[in-house]
């Protein structure tokens, strides 16, 4: 038998009297059939998917608040300073020797005329000069220590030691020409690295200098 023939027993079977009718009546009559507003239901994975968005967004934000204090992006003490991943241009030598902590000297003897001048501190640890002119340029950096702070660990064909009083310098090049001198100092390693080559004897002059 299927299950709406029984129902349909069952139903033939009830019998509703007068009493039992007004009785439902009066209940309905009762009840506060008032209309509830329709709530929103957000379902457990929507909720799930919300929390793990602001999770990561959360993760992502600490992780650039933690980097840009580490490399200095979020701490430049003077607004006129743009300091990017540890790197800082100021306008002036007094700046950069008060960024790296040390006296810099300019190199006042260069094989061209200067036209303009860079100053850069790289992570309060290494000063840089750059100087250019007549389509040439110098960089000169200077840092604490005895280790190479030029940059510059091509392979040259022409490498030589000069001595320079109590200096021993070391210059690299090819053929007579040389394009890089290192060299240290009173706790401090040197280096200038010219875009064209010149002689040791000038090398000799500009490093005295």
């Amino acid at each position: 038998m299927t299950l709406k023939k029984r129902y349909d027993e069952v139903m033939d079977r009830i019998e509703i009297t007068d009493e039992m009718r007004g009785r439902i009546l009066g209940n309905i009559q009762s009840m506060d059939i008032a209309v509830m507003p329709e709530r929103k239901v957000i379902s457990l994975p929507n909720i799930k998917k919300y929390v793990s968005v602001a999770a990561c967004l959360g993760v992502l934000l600490a992780g650039a608040l933690v980097a840009g204090h580490m490399t200095g992006i979020f701490q430049p003490d003077d607004p006129n300073v743009a300091v990017v991943n540890g790197i800082a241009e100021v306008d002036t030598l007094e700046q950069l020797a008060a960024a790296v902590g040390f006296d810099v000297e300019e190199r006042n003897v260069l094989p061209f005329e200067v036209e303009s001048t860079a100053y850069i501190s790289y992570w309060n640890e290494l000063a840089e000069i750059t100087y250019t002119g007549d389509g040439q340029t110098a960089v000169f950096r200077k840092s604490k220590g005895t280790e190479n702070n030029s940059g510059d660990y091509g392979t040259y064909s022409a490498v030589e030691e000069i001595n320079i009083g109590s200096l021993t310098a070391t210059l690299k090049g090819s053929g007579e020409t040389y394009m890089l001198a290192t060299w240290s100092a009173d706790g401090y390693a040197y280096s200038i690295r010219l875009a064209k080559g010149i002689s040791e004897l000038e090398w000799r002059n500009l490093i005295c200098n």
